[in-house]
């Protein structure tokens, strides 16, 4: 793809859990736009996480941002050089309690790819074993449930309490299910 608009200009105006930015572009006439991005500091993790009896483990937490209870997979950040996989285990046990036998790299994918670089690996996990506690950070308020796929059907997308871990990874399962 041929390209007439040109990076002439970034500036980071805050650097945390993103980076905020505002990078300066100039189009085919000339023109010189701002647009504002989040640099990721970090790249996440998302477990599909399949029990024996053909469910899923559905994380149900408050999000700041929103400031609403929302349905998800477990998962987080990874930490610095961190190898996708090592860092979803580590979400998982952290947050679940719960360890797998099997792991499976499903797919990857940039969830607002308008605004962060910022990609989530979605792993998928079976034969999940209770081996602790959950470790949860101290501002995260979330439970746990295991859910058939027919329930999270169920979950009602209009009452905005549903976030894309779910259905990406469902469509990611999917599309490794219609090539075998």
């Amino acid at each position: 793809m041929n390209s007439f608009i040109k990076k002439i200009k970034e500036e980071v105006i805050y650097t945390g859990f993103f980076n905020l930015k505002i990078n300066h572009y100039q189009d085919a006439a000339t023109k010189v736009h701002e647009y504002l991005c989040l640099e990721s500091v970090a790249d996440g993790v998302v477990i599909l996480a399949e029990t024996d009896c053909n469910q899923y483990v559905i994380i149900k937490e408050h999000r700041y941002p929103v400031n609403k209870e929302i349905y998800s997979l477990p998962g987080g950040r990874l930490d610095p050089k961190e190898p996708p996989i090592e860092g979803a285990k580590r979400e998982f046990l952290e947050e679940t309690g719960f360890e797998a036998m099997s792991w499976r790299l499903l797919g990857e994918y940039y969830p607002f790819p308008s605004v962060s670089d910022q990609k989530i690996w979605v792993f998928w996990a079976k034969g999940l074993k209770k081996t602790s506690e959950p470790q949860h950070d101290p501002l995260e308020q979330l439970s746990c449930s295991c859910l058939t796929l027919q329930e999270i059907f169920h979950l009602d997308p209009q009452e905005g309490k549903l976030d894309s871990t779910i259905p990406m990874a469902l469509f990611f399962k999917s599309q490794l299910t219609e090539k075998n």
